[in-house]
């Protein structure tokens, strides 16, 4: 049997040099103005990396754009799960994901080793893995199962089977774990033969939310990040932007110190460091299997996505036509029509393994929720840590008491915007909207449905209505049923 290593080497050999491209969601900003904005700057891109969506969108998508290399980005596949095959309604979203790549023609499938689900919480913005080995043998078996899914899938339609690759995560304030980031994904790659994202943007955060600033410079914390982390597995770059959470306490902005308190931000300018840290992976040696850099513009405004990728286009030129010379002559899709084999494991450890990591992120859940980092080592093994000092302390309670209300009350839909009857009802009945995160977090529920976080907070807030004001609860449904109507429609794509 051939290393993961080997058998990594020969799916990476056959995908395409994509080179210079974007990261985008179909709606915002609307596709076909994004498109016809980049055209008429004479900007061109190599390929476009699609956020998941409805596949009707997709379909219209590729025929619009039916000679322009797609990517595909996807959701609801929290690899870091222990339960993700159990706890999810993972093959049916295992199928619609096959089905999306088909019609994409992606020759990659992009995931990131985050999750917005565990231990029977939700929540809206990706978390990180816990960084110890156990995880991330757990992430290697995962990345392995859906792979060979895929492959599954791709052979009974006749087509080259997609790669997976994972996406290194962000920190939003907290990381949990003894094992470094980069050494987390070296476990990773020498359990499996995936490829890997390398997200700068990302990276920043960890630089901020491990304390590495206030040790290392930014130029010291990227290289030794670098000298440890399997570059050989990167096969797309990912740079965003940074910005400060809108629900940013005062405390925190007067105590964050010399580095501001950034976090992933989309729609946010790029900062000066993630462009210098590209040049370096640019001029790195190590960065032999890269085959697209994908600056990520969903919900930028457009004036900035078009001034960013020139300015991408201005500085990485170079690069990309120094590849595309090196590697004309190299057949596309020289992919291997096979599976590679799981992490082998005894089962027996496998299953006590999973029973005791399941436990450990519902702790991990709870700290996030409560605010209380101490409960994590009280109630994990002696191998999950963090850091004890008093920004660990600060970080945990303003994502808790700041980031996360925000978060359910108004990121991806304000409350007060999508039921305003009946919140008028119910401050009139004595009911505070403010207590729906309490409720939101007050139990643990078992995942049946694809995860969609604007459903998931209608039908949420529909239960709150419920037990808090039984009278207004006819008003929250009426109000939940024209909200998921529009969402159907404004999910059909016009172009």
């Amino acid at each position: 049997m051939r290393s993961v290593h080997h058998v990594f080497a020969e799916r990476a050999i056959g995908l395409p040099f994509l080179g210079l491209g974007l990261s985008v969601d179909v709606y915002t900003p609307p596709l076909p103005e994004l498109v016809q904005a980049l055209e008429l700057h004479h900007l061109p891109y190599g390929y476009l990396e699609i956020f998941k969506a409805p596949l009707p969108s997709l379909q219209t998508v590729r025929a619009r754009l039916d000679s322009v290399p797609l990517a595909l980005h996807g959701e609801g596949l929290w690899i870091p799960q222990p339960d993700l095959q159990t706890g999810y309604p993972f093959e049916l979203i295992l199928d619609e994901t096959a089905t999306a790549l088909d019609v994409l023609d992606s020759a990659w499938l992009t995931l990131e080793c985050a999750s917005k689900q565990m231990g029977g919480y939700a929540f809206g913005t990706y978390l990180p893995p816990l960084f110890t080995c156990t995880s991330a043998l757990q992430v290697a078996q995962n990345v392995c199962q859906v792979q060979a899914y895929l492959d599954a899938a791709a052979h009974r339609r006749g087509t080259t089977p997609p790669f997976v690759l994972l996406e290194t995560p962000p920190l939003t304030y907290v990381a949990c774990g003894d094992v470094g980031y980069a050494d987390f994904f070296r476990i990773v790659t020498d359990a499996a033969p995936c490829g890997l994202v390398l997200d700068l943007g990302h990276l920043w955060t960890v630089y901020r939310y491990t304390g590495a600033w206030q040790v290392r410079t930014s130029h010291q914390f990227f290289q030794e990040f670098l000298d440890r982390f399997p570059v050989e597995r990167v096969l797309q770059v990912h740079i965003a932007g940074l910005s400060e959470a809108p629900s940013l306490s005062q405390r925190s902005r007067t105590q964050a110190g010399r580095v501001a308190m950034w976090v992933d931000a989309h729609d946010a300018p790029v900062p000066h460091i993630l462009w210098t840290w590209l040049e370096d992976v640019l001029h790195h040696p190590g960065f032999a299997n890269l085959k697209g850099i994908a600056l990520e513009v969903d919900t930028k405004p457009l004036a900035v996505t078009l001034e960013e990728y020139a300015h991408l286009r201005a500085r990485c030129r170079w690069w990309e036509s120094s590849i595309c010379s090196a590697r004309a002559s190299v057949p596309l899709h020289a992919v291997p029509q096979r599976s590679f084999p799981a992490p082998q494991r005894e089962e027996q450890s496998m299953l006590k393994n999973a029973a005791l990591l399941y436990e450990q992120y519902r702790v991990y859940g709870q700290a996030l929720i409560t605010g209380e980092p101490a409960i994590c080592p009280a109630l994990l093994d002696e191998n999950v840590t963090i850091r004890d000092d008093q920004e660990t302390d600060r970080a945990f309670q303003e994502y808790a008491h700041h980031y996360l209300p925000y978060e359910i009350l108004e990121w991806g839909g304000a409350i007060r915007q999508m039921f305003p009857q009946s919140v008028v009802s119910l401050e009139q009945a004595g009911v505070d909207v403010s207590a729906f995160p309490a409720f939101w977090f007050a139990t643990t529920e078992e995942t049946w449905d694809p995860y969609d976080f604007f459903l998931l907070k209608i039908k949420r807030f529909t239960e709150f209505v419920r037990e808090r004001a039984t009278p207004v609860f006819p008003v929250a449904l009426e109000e939940a049923r024209l909200l998921r109507d529009a969402y159907r429609a404004a999910n059909d794509l016009v172009w």
